[in-house]
């Protein structure tokens, strides 16, 4: 069982790369004015063009002569974070939320939250996780007062996604718990898969976490705590066998992103023919998405259950570039070089080490940067140099 679990709990890492993106997927309604030309926008961003939606955005911003409602700000910002430019969309949420503050009524102070939960997750994009957990913090209690359940279920649901990324593994459980809560007490499935998703993961990595604990108390000779520990690892493990296969048959009925990731998160606990069936079945399911960095990590959790992974993070590399986002670009990168490494091919492991390190020093992704920092010397160190 600690083998198959080191298994389950390596495959989950690269994971942690797409929560935060997995609880709000932003509607783009229209701003509730004739005369703003803006349909073309959003039929372009429900059609997965977020580049062509950010063009039409930007070019009205430059040439309307009335007073930009605060949404179409909130929408520009929706479709750079769906592109991996997270500073532009932290940017106009800033300007979309200086905008709703200025009004009292009910309806702005929810659009406040909301907005305010999407800026999150950009500053979550950006490991920046204790500046989203204030920003979120303040969301729920925006939430508490105008009292919309579904935006508190989703508020929620990116806190635990914060938690979770902040290593704080008790805390992230709790926060998808009552998101789970209200998504089942209010039938909302496509919250409940979403949760059940993030419940596998952050009880995996609970596990994870207890099972290290276990080693270092036998390395003290603590007999009695090695043993509570272990004990409690193996009943983590239970919750995220039980979280994975609920999240399966949840997501059937929900949208396709949450399929894929639920097949994802399943996978570690099946027999190795099954395994490959549903691999394949989530990489069906996954090419029907547009181009996005919800896609882009999505294919880059599929391809660590290929065996021949390199085709697919090839087509991973071209999707980031296409999309202009350079953070999941350093991950296809970094992803090749891994793979070439393992293969004992060090020259293109090299090359693309080197590069994968080169964007995301572009882009300051320094919660990738290190992993090809470290890439790099691992190469380096095996070649003799």
């Amino acid at each position: 069982m600690a083998n198959r679990f080191k298994k389950v709990y390596r495959i989950l890492a690269i994971a942690s790369l797409i929560f935060y993106l997995t609880f709000y997927v932003i509607h783009f309604p229209l701003v509730e004015a004739q005369t703003i030309p803006l349909e073309q926008a959003r039929s372009a961003y429900l059609g997965g063009q977020y580049q062509q939606a950010i063009a039409i955005l930007e070019n009205y911003l430059k040439t309307s002569e009335n007073e930009v409602p605060a949404e179409v700000y909130r929408y520009l910002g929706a479709a750079y974070q769906q592109i991996g430019q997270l500073s532009q969309a932290i940017e106009n949420a800033d300007k979309a939320i200086a905008l709703y503050r200025d009004k009292e009524d009910a309806n702005s102070r929810r659009q406040l939250a909301t907005v305010t939960v999407e800026q999150a997750q950009a500053y979550l994009g950006l490991g920046q996780n204790q500046k989203a957990i204030a920003l979120l913090e303040q969301a729920i209690a925006i939430v508490d007062d105008v009292q919309n359940r579904e935006i508190s279920a989703r508020a929620q649901g990116v806190l635990g996604n914060a938690y979770l990324q902040s290593g704080d593994y008790p805390q992230a459980i709790e926060a998808y718990e009552q998101t789970l809560a209200i998504a089942r007490d209010k039938n909302w499935v496509a919250i409940e898969s979403a949760a059940l998703n993030n419940l596998t993961t952050a009880s995996s990595r609970l596990a994870g976490k207890y099972r290290r604990d276990a080693r270092l108390a036998n390395q003290e000779k603590d007999e009695s705590e090695a043993r509570r520990l272990e004990q409690s690892a193996v009943k983590q493990e239970r919750h995220a066998r039980n979280y994975a296969f609920s999240a399966v048959a949840a997501s059937q009925t929900s949208n396709i992103e949450t399929t894929v990731r639920a097949l994802l998160n399943l996978l570690p606990f099946l027999e190795p023919s099954e395994a490959s069936q549903r691999s394949q079945q989530a990489l069906t399911i996954a090419s029907k998405l547009p181009d996005s960095r919800i896609k882009v990590y999505l294919l880059l959790d599929l391809a660590q259950h290929l065996q021949q992974p390199i085709p697919l993070l090839e087509q991973t590399t071209s999707i980031a570039i296409a999309i202009g986002d350079k953070r999941g670009l350093s991950f296809a990168f970094g992803a090749l070089g891994e793979v070439y490494e393992r293969m004992g091919n060090y020259k293109r492991a090299l090359e693309y080490a080197q590069q994968a390190q080169f964007v995301a020093g572009e882009v300051f992704a320094y919660d990738s940067l290190y992993r090809w920092w470290w890439l790099l010397g691992r190469i380096y160190r095996t070649t003799g140099r």
